[in-house]
This record gives C-alpha cells, structure tokens and sequence, in this order.
C-alpha cells in the first residue's frame, strides 16, 4: 500500500484511465497519461487537480487515511483477540462491516479530565474498553488521554484495563495504583504548591516576565528598525536636484508604471483563453506584487520630484507633470479598453453582430452598415480613453497643486505631509481613469472584467490606507506625544484610556465572556465583545506612536553625534532585531512550554515508575518520553487508537466556511497528522499539496517526531471556548506580545518537501 496520497491517487486514476472510465479525468488532466507515474509527477505540485481528481474518482485523502488505520485496528484486534476486520470491499464498506467504534473525550480543562477518567474506569470495570478501536480526544479529554496512552505504552493496554478497575468492584487490582493516586497529589497542576510567597507561583511570574521581555525585545527593535526606515525618506540628500537624477526619476516613473501596466493588459487577455487559472492568471499575491506595488512605486518616485516641481517655475513643471500623466494614463485606459475586450463586446451585445467570436472574424466578412457603426463605436472608445486620462491626469495636477499649497499651511512639517498624504493622492489618478473608462464604456465592458478591475481597485485602496497609517504614524507620531506630553490635560486621560483599553482587550480576548454570537440569534455588542474586538488595535496604534516618537529621538541624538552614529542606530536595531528572532523560538519562549511541562508532570509522570526528577526543579525528562508515533500495536501498544484533536487558528483563508469560526480541526494520530483541505482551499499555490496530512513521524520535528505532551498541550491550548470567534492577527499580535498564548506553531503540512 502507497503511504504517499498522490502516488496512491495516481495509481487508482490510471486504473479507471485504463478500463475506459476515465473521460472526465483526461479532460481535466490534459490528454491520456503514459503511466501513472507521469500522473503522479503532473498531479505533485498542482493542488487543483489532486482535488478534482479526486472527486471524480471519490478517492479523497480521508479514505486514503481510514485503509492505512484499518491496518492499525485490524493489527490490534487481532493482538486482542477481538473480531478481526472484514477484509473485502472499499475502506467505507469494510469499517462498517467491520463495526468499528470510537470513544470521545471532550474538552473542559481538568474537571473533563477527571470526568473521563471515571468513564476509563467505568468501561474497564465492564470488559468494553478494549471493543473501542478508536479514542478521540480534545482540550481537557487529551490531559487524561495522554495519562492513559502512556501508561498503557509501558505497562501494556491488558495491564492498564485491569488495573483501572475501582475499588471496591469486582476484579480490581485491591488498592489504589499509583498513576491515578499521582492525579489527586498533582490535581493542581500549573503551581501544586500553592500560595503567593510559593517557588512554584514566582516561578510561573518568572517565566512570564523572561518569555515577555525576549518577545518585546525582538517586536521593539523590530519596529523601531522600520521606523527609522520609513525617516530616511525625510532626508534631504534623499530629494533629487537638476540634472541626471531628476531625468533618472523620470524614468523609474515611467518603468514602474509601464510594468503595471503591461500586467493588467496580460491579465485582461486572459479572460478570452479559457480557464484564467490554466493560462497563469494572477492571483491575489501576484496582483499585488506586480500591479499595485509598482504603482505605488511611481506615485513615491514623482512624489520625491516635488521640491523641483514646486520651485520657481512652477506653472511650466506643473504642465510638464500633467502631460506626463496624461501620456501615461491614455496608455492605461487603451490597455483597459483594447485588452479588457470592448470592441467584441460591442459586436457581442448588439443583435446584428452578436454571432461573431472574434472582431477578425466579424471584419473579414462583407462589408456592410453594422462596419461602419462599429467604426463609429471604435472611435467612441478613443474619446473614452482620452476623457478617462485627461480626468485622472487632472486629479494627479490637482494633487500636486494641493500639496504645493499645504507648504503655507505645515511649515516646517510639509515634506513630512507630503511624503503621508502624496503617495495616496497620485494613486487616486489610475483609480479615476479606471472608473471613468468602467462607467463610460458602459455596457461593452463586460462583468467579469469589471470585477477584476473593482477588486484591483480594492487592493489599491488597502495599499493607500496602509500607507497613510504607517507613514503618518511614524513621521507624526512624535509631535502627537510631545503634545499630550506637555498638554497633560489631555495627555494622562489619553495615556489611561489607552492603558485600560488594552489591558481589558487582552483579557477579554481570553476570556469566555466574549462569547460572540450564539446559536440563531444575533450576536450582542456588550463592552467585553466591544474590548475584544477594538482593544488590540488600541494597543497597536498607541505602541506605533511610543515607537515612533523613540525613533525620532533617536535619529536626533546619533544625528548630532554625526553620520557614524547615525548609521549605527539603524544597525543595532537590525541586529537586535535579527539576532533575537534567530535565537528566540516563539514556541519555547511563551506560556505554552510552562503549560505543557506542567501537564507532563502530573499526566505523564504518573506513569513513569520509578521516576527521577530533578531535586531542583520536581521534573523528570524521561516523562515525556512517548511520540505520538510510538502508539503503533507493532510497537506493543494495544490501546484504542489514539487521535489527538487540536483547532487550527486561521486569520487568513479563502474558504469562507472559516470567516466566522476562524479554525478548522487539525488532528495528531500515530500514522498522520494534519487537516482536511476544503476545495476551495486547493486552488492557486503551487508550492502546497491537496492533501493536508502527513507522516506523524516525520512531521515538524526530527523521528520519531511530535510527542504526546506537546500534541496534548496543544490541543489544550484555547485561552477561551471562544477564542475562534475572536480571532485576529492583532489579537494574536497582542497575546504574542504579553506572552500569554498557548498555541504552537508548525509548518503546514500542505507544503511540498
């Protein structure tokens, strides 16, 4: 049996290939394969395919999943002596025949843990333990999960099952065992010597404040780094003079905007060659690389010739500027109108003309009245074009003329509002001449292009309010603190709103009072939701402004310190910065390495007889022994399979099943780890596969891979039941930053090796 899905799934599609089933499958592949090793290469680094293949032929990873663990079960039902798996038919058919069961623990923190333990206990007590092939666990189930697996791996499953029958019953072991008299000596588990002059409560403050300090190290110098960054650009050796560079300016503006574009032009042919996807169409990524980048590139390059535009002779400079820009948008708006398809469209919507596929073909017929109308249409289109560039190049005229004046009203601070408020407004020229060419072709635009264009527009817009955040946070955040700072009227209420605000907004994030919606009914705006919701972007927007205003101190202290200094100040930052992201692991350093030893000590080492801690510490190495992957009846473990449940967090996704739950569930088992990839997941990167799951033992970490108190950490690692509602990057931004996250992070198992 293949252990690799695309092997397995190219084995089976060449097999209905083969016996003449397979008509759909050619179509979507391209033509007949010569083998199935050549599908197997054409379906390895296409994710698309690999999921419509697979559904054609029903062969999808989770059945591919379910043969390999019949294996397992079937292994262990025989090492039991139990009903041995029904060995013909499809997976499905032979789990079912088979009669396979599960058990399933849910979540609850440690009073699930003891609830199910009484269920162990209770289903030993009956001889049915051993009839569950499956255990399934979550949250506080996999605190006493991981218990029971490691016990069961070193004492053996038959042991365990008798042992676990309770006093007084009848066929128990006549006293109490020691792995479960360990539970109730450790059952607090986090600090089990409680009080606040304790070791074990100083120690968890302890590790608090080193895991914070080294996160905030990393996350200050990072951002002060970038904001020293983004200074460079009030530099006045930065703004070009006469000559050379001013005409090397001239010509970036001209390639930046050229580049793009030539892209939406390619883009736009596309939509008349099949498939968009098949024939290399940009995705969301490529659109932003090379579209909206280099536009935003070219209005920061003609912003930087403002001195010169703006000087003496300002009026012929301006005229210069605008004849620029018209030359440059008339290019855009042909390129919208020619590639996006208009001329065929206009043949496409009237009904004298509407047969022809091509314009070629509808001209080399005989001529006739509709020709010269559409000559007429022809030249509508080119006064389209004209009007859309002469009303965006006026917009970027006016844009100039608009900052020119802003020198009267910001002194000293108009280079600075110039570099915040430019970039923006230039953009704004393309964006007209969009919606000029859009609205005024009318109905011989067709839709999808116009939704192409309206989402181009989007991404060009979020650029422009990045923008304007970041360059106005970091080149005007010091002026906003020296204000509150000297105005405490209004400094000390803002400092305690901020404070408070950020403070309520990270303990709202974890906290089960900001339920979000319930069941059928709609969700309710009470101030824990409004502190979970707005509180980590309080607390961003008031760090971007402490950072900001320290990078100008900064750049004025090394300034008069002269150039040496001043160059340093941006290499320290960069090295810190780099230095600590290299070395500080984001896993080991935060609450979920404190967490998950905890739980080793109280779950595992209950089993580990005889144990040997550290007298200093309390906690044994030897404790967390177990791989996930060790939990094979091959290698002496007869218990039910185990599968550890966790939630995979999901800021960003394209399946909108995810939009409000923000997680899908992400499982470690003894064979494969991983998740099941929605469809529409399986689209676009080429770099990632179809199937979610991977080997277990090869997964993340060095064989035998990840152990059990780590996927039982994780899987307990929710701060709050509702912590999927809530998720976000600046709540997670918030949590990372006061190191009170649980999660784990670990590559995508998605992606190719």
């Amino acid at each position: 049996m293949a252990t690799d899905y695309v092997t397995e799934l190219a084995d089976q599609t060449f097999r209905e290939i083969t016996a003449g089933l397979g008509q759909e499958i050619e179509k979507v592949v391209g033509g007949t394969p010569t083998d199935a090793g050549s599908l197997a290469a054409t379906l390895t680094s296409r994710p698309h395919l690999q999921a419509q293949v697979a559904s054609l032929i029903g062969y999808t990873p989770s059945r591919w999943i379910l043969e390999h663990e019949l294996a397992q079960v079937g292994a262990r039902r025989r090492n039991l002596n139990i009903d041995p798996v029904d060995p013909s038919g499809g997976p499905y058919k032979r789990a079912a025949n088979s009669g396979l069961m599960g058990l399933c623990f849910s979540g609850g923190g440690i009073r699930s843990a003891t609830f199910n333990l009484g269920i162990l206990q209770g289903l030993a007590e009956l001889n049915l333990l051993r009839c569950f092939d499956y255990l399934s666990t979550v949250s506080g189930g996999g605190y006493i999960h991981q218990w029971f697996a490691a016990w069961s791996k070193r004492r053996k499953f038959e042991e365990v099952e008798k042992q676990l029958i309770p006093l007084p019953e009848k066929g128990n072991p006549g006293n109490h065992p020691e792995p479960i008299r360990w539970l109730r000596r450790y059952s607090n588990y986090l600090t089990p010597e409680k009080g606040l002059l304790t070791a074990d409560t100083w120690v968890a403050i302890a590790t608090w404040l080193r895991n914070t300090l080294l996160n905030q190290t990393i996350l200050i110098s990072g951002l002060l780094f970038l904001a020293l960054l983004l200074h460079l650009l009030t530099s006045p050796s930065i703004v070009p003079q006469h000559g050379p560079t001013a005409a090397a300016i001239v010509g970036a503006i001209f390639y930046f905007s050229l580049l793009a574009i030539y892209f939406m032009g390619e883009n736009l042919l596309r939509f008349g060659k099949g498939t968009a996807g098949r024939h290399g169409a940009f995705g969301q990524g490529a659109v932003q690389r090379w579209l909206v980048l280099p536009l935003m590139a070219s209005a920061l390059v003609l912003i930087l010739l403002f001195p010169i535009i703006a000087a003496e002779t300002f009026g012929l400079n301006l005229l210069l500027s605008f004849a620029g820009s018209m030359l440059l948008l008339l290019v855009l708006a042909f390129s919208i109108t020619l590639a996006g398809g208009a001329p065929l469209c206009y043949l496409q919507t009237h009904h004298r003309t509407s047969q022809y596929k091509s314009v070629s073909e509808f001209w080399s017929g005989p001529k006739c009245f509709s020709h010269l109308k559409f000559l007429f249409a022809l030249l509508g289109m080119f006064v389209v074009c004209i009007l859309a560039a002469l009303g965006g190049a006026s917009w970027i005229a006016g844009s100039i003329v608009l900052v020119a004046k802003l020198w009267s009203v910001a002194g000293a601070c108009w280079w600075r509002a110039a570099l915040v408020i430019g970039p923006p407004l230039i953009l704004g020229g393309p964006l007209v001449t969009m919606l000029l060419v859009i609205g005024l072709l009318g109905r011989t635009f067709q839709d999808a292009r116009r939704e192409w264009l309206s989402r181009l527009a989007a991404w060009m817009g979020l650029f422009i309010l990045l923008w304007l955040l970041s360059f106005g946070f970091s080149l005007f955040g010091y002026y906003v603190v020296i204000y509150l700072w000297e105005k405490l009227w209004a400094g000390i209420p803002v400092l305690a709103g901020w404070l408070t605000t950020s403070l309520g907004g990270l303990l709202t994030a974890k906290s089960s009072k900001s339920a979000g919606a319930k069941a059928d009914e709609a969700p309710k705006v009470g101030v824990a939701e409004l502190l979970a919701i707005v509180g980590p972007y309080v607390f961003i927007a008031g760090l971007l402004l402490l950072i900001s205003a320290l990078a100008e101190v900064v750049l004025k202290k090394t300034a008069a310190a002269g150039e040496l200094a001043l160059v340093a100040s941006y290499l320290v930052q960069l090295v810190i910065c780099a230095l600590f992201a290299w070395r500080v692991d984001i896993n080991e350093f935060s609450l979920h390495a404190f967490y998950r030893n905890r739980l080793a000590r109280c779950y595992l080492g209950a089993s580990n007889i005889p144990r040997h801690p550290n007298p200093f510490t309390g906690f044994d190495e030897a404790d967390t022994n177990i791989a996930v992957s060790d939990l094979l009846p091959a290698k002496g473990y007869n218990a039910p399979f185990p599968i550890f449940c966790t939630a995979l967090n999901l800021t960003f996704g394209e399946d909108l099943a995810w939009q409000e739950r923000k997680a899908a569930s992400f499982v470690f088992t003894p064979l494969y780890s991983g998740y099941d990839v929605p469809w529409t997941a399986a689209r676009g990167d080429d770099k990632l596969r179809f199937n979610g799951f991977v080997k277990t033992a090869s997964y993340a970490y060095p064989d035998p891979g990840i152990h059990i108190n780590t996927a039982a950490a994780i899987s307990g690692a929710a701060l709050s039941p509702n912590m999927g509602y809530h998720t976000s990057p600046a709540t997670a931004f918030l949590l990372t930053v006061f190191s009170v996250r649980l999660g784990w992070s670990l590559r995508n198992p998605r992606v190719l090796d």
